[in-house]
């Protein structure tokens, strides 16, 4: 019987460690869509601003038709752009996910997320 109750109260404070939310540690969540007009071959960035040594910036869903899709980190100003150009001759539909991270101190969670969907229309 000891076991089982010392079995309940670590399952018990699993689920209420796993189910609360200190603010301090919790992600806030953003989603943004930005809409973006392209002419076949042309290149498209987008900043994605600032983020120090510790934050982060990830593509989570890949664009399908392109000739470059990646993220670059702009040593000299910090900055973190995302640069796009669509497949050569491609004429169409593309689209892209990209995860910010910011709020990190390097000793904790990050805090605010910016989940950024990127959608290309690509025209002659």
């Amino acid at each position: 019987m000891k076991h089982f109750n010392i079995f309940v109260s670590v399952v018990f404070c699993v689920s209420f460690l796993t189910v609360s939310c200190d603010k301090e540690f919790c992600s806030k969540d953003k989603k943004q869509t930005v809409n973006v007009n392209l002419k076949m071959n042309d290149a498209y960035q987008y900043e994605l601003g600032l983020l120090g040594d510790e934050e982060a910036a990830v593509i989570t869903r890949q664009a399908t038709h392109f000739l470059n899709s990646v993220i670059e980190r702009d040593i000299s100003k910090s900055k973190v752009i995302y640069r796009y150009q669509p497949s050569e001759g491609f004429i169409g539909s593309d689209e892209v996910e990209l995860v910010s991270k910011k709020g990190s101190d390097g000793g904790n969670h990050h805090k605010d997320k910016l989940i950024t969907t990127i959608k290309f229309t690509i025209t002659n």
